[in-house]
């Protein structure tokens, strides 16, 4: 039987909230002021998208992401489904909230120290996109478990004998998973041999 993955009612909590508010600060000026032209499409534009971060939610709310041995899928509104057989691409991403330096500042440089090292923190999050089948699968770290989702799309990783980004191969491994191969084939252009 599936394993079922939800995101938080916290985190989507948060999420309406944060569209709701943005919405209405942008949309009340939209309604009760006449603008110029210029910024009805500006605060209109900017409406949209707090609209669609809206939408998105209540999809998450709404959805539940599915998992087990055969494949992955979400339930729910617009939902798609990958078997774990026909998977073809995996990315996995980290987002942080704070603008991290990994390259020391001048007066770093200049008391000998050296690059620094890159810890995925609590200050960010994740997000797992897979592809395969004619399918694609988005899941952020927030889902309940999503450790668990790492898991089975590693095992397919290895079954399917993909390669994956230095990216993605670095974030599974902070995220505790090691092995997988990278796709380190460069593809090497040359100018035509004259003559």
């Amino acid at each position: 039987m599936a394993e079922a993955h939800r995101y938080p009612k916290k985190e989507l909590t948060t999420d309406f909230l944060r569209g709701g508010v943005g919405f209405a600060i942008v949309a009340m000026p939209l309604a009760s002021v006449p603008m110029l032209s210029t910024f009805q499409f500006i605060f209109g534009g900017v409406a949209i998208l707090f609209g669609g971060y809206i939408l998105r939610t209540w999809q998450r709310a709404v959805s539940r992401v599915e998992a087990d041995d055969q494949g992955i899928a979400i339930v729910g509104p617009l939902g798609r489904a990958i078997a774990w057989g026909s998977l073809d691409l995996v990315t996995l991403k980290y987002y942080t909230v704070k603008r991290s330096r990994l390259v020391p500042s001048r007066a770093e440089m200049e008391r000998g120290e050296q690059e620094r090292e890159h810890k995925p923190k609590d200050d960010g999050w994740m997000q797992l996109v897979l592809r395969g089948g004619g399918s694609k699968i988005a899941i952020d770290s927030t889902i309940d478990d999503f450790r668990r989702l790492l898991d089975y799309t590693a095992e397919a990783v290895h079954a399917n004998d993909l390669a994956l980004s230095d990216v993605t191969v670095e974030n599974f491994a902070a995220a505790g998973i090691e092995g997988l191969k990278r796709a380190t084939e460069r593809v090497e252009i040359r100018p035509p041999e004259e003559g």
